[in-house]
């Protein structure tokens, strides 16, 4: 894993939103399972756009987050849910189980790496929190007609 997130480097595709690869991705990770219940197969991109996202609330570089740097979330559950050793910091491989387990727990509505750049997006203040929901609202629409057309 260390190996996949060194880079601060994300593909284009991963950085552009509006590609049809994105688009196309969860109907290609979902399967049945024994279960009868679609599971989520978690991809590279997904891993390399929650690194870019981690690095973007990483501000001083160290490899962890701290709540200062976590202020950009607004989100009190961050810490609660993702610091496994409850050291006041989350690192990049706490933040990959916590979300990586909380999309196996729960079928994720749209592909994670668009989530993650939208969010980097906000924190950087590239786009507004509303233009995320428009932006979310639209792509599980595209995801929506990308998953109907190959059941």
């Amino acid at each position: 894993l260390n190996r996949i997130h060194k880079s601060r480097e994300v593909p284009s595709h991963v950085m552009d939103p509006t590609t049809t690869e994105i688009a196309k991705e969860p109907a290609a990770r979902f399967e049945n399972s024994k279960e009868n219940h679609r599971e989520y197969r978690w991809s590279e991109n997904d891993t390399k756009a929650l690194k870019f996202f981690f690095d973007v609330l990483d501000t001083d570089g160290d490899g962890r987050i701290d709540k200062k740097e976590a202020t950009k979330l607004r989100s009190p559950s961050f810490f609660r849910d993702c610091d496994e050793d409850k050291d006041g910091f989350v690192t990049f491989d706490e933040l990959y189980n916590c979300v990586k387990s909380s999309t196996q727990q729960e079928y994720p509505k749209i592909p994670p790496s668009f989530m993650f750049q939208q969010l980097a997006d906000v924190v950087q203040e590239k786009i507004t929190k509303k233009e995320m929901t428009q932006n979310f609202a639209a792509k599980l629409k595209e995801v929506r007609l990308s998953v109907s057309k190959t059941t």
